[in-house]
């Protein structure tokens, strides 16, 4: 989704069980399982997270044993809405999965079963879900133009969002790396000449306890006579 207004990045749909989408849009998960793949469409492109209708007993479960979270009642969860986008990170066919760290659990979950998957990240949660019409579970499709700038002026927002706040994190990591001058042992020991030019530290007298520099004759205040 660039922010380049000639040529954005396509922009595709899948429809998933609402316990699923509602995973996608809380990082818990970052796999689709999809029929298969349009021409033109591969890493690079963003992935609109729908929410059909429908609940999955052992998908909710899983979910909730292996990741810990817990999917409400499901007339709760949210459906024919778009909840979330994410960017296509990898493509892979079944049994194969994509080699990465973030994606070993659920590559070797029951959930992985193709048979192509789409593996996800960097998934934006929309500020407000976005209706759309119901599809069937794991087909990709391309949302309506209405529906499509309303997704975009959403994932837009998030982002812009994002970075002025991490602009405000930056700036104040910039103010608290300024060092701060205190004085040191030496500067509270050591007292130093005051003459022009010199660089000298200054001594105490044993008689008067004045401060003396060699650079100047001292003249001990209680020799002094009138």
């Amino acid at each position: 989704m660039s922010a380049c207004a000639t040529e954005r990045a396509p922009l595709v749909a899948v429809t998933v069980a609402p316990a699923w989408a509602r995973a996608v849009a809380r990082r818990c998960n970052s796999v689709l399982n999809v029929p298969g793949l349009p021409a033109g469409v591969g890493p690079g492109a963003y992935v609109a997270v729908c929410a059909g209708e429908g609940r999955d007993d052992a998908l909710v479960e899983w979910f909730r044993r292996e990741v810990a979270i817990c999917t409400p009642p499901e007339d709760e969860l949210p459906t024919r809405v778009v909840v979330a986008v994410g960017r296509l990170a990898a493509v892979s066919e079944y049994p194969a999965a994509a080699q990465h760290h973030r994606w070993r659990h659920f590559a070797s979950s029951p959930w992985y079963g193709g048979p192509v998957t789409l593996w996800l990240e960097d998934v934006v949660t929309l500020p407000a879900s976005v209706p759309c019409e119901l599809r069937g579970e794991g087909e990709l499709w391309e949302l309506p133009p209405d529906v499509q700038a309303q997704v975009r002026a959403g994932y837009g927002q998030v982002v812009r969002e994002d970075e002025e706040r991490w602009a405000q994190y930056q700036s104040k990591a910039t103010g608290c790396s300024v060092p701060i001058a205190r004085e040191g042992l030496r500067e509270k020991c050591i007292v130093k000449c005051k003459q022009p030019g010199c660089t000298l530290a200054t001594v105490r007298c044993s008689t008067c306890k004045a401060w003396k520099c060699s650079c100047t004759p001292h003249v001990c205040s209680t020799e002094a006579r009138p």
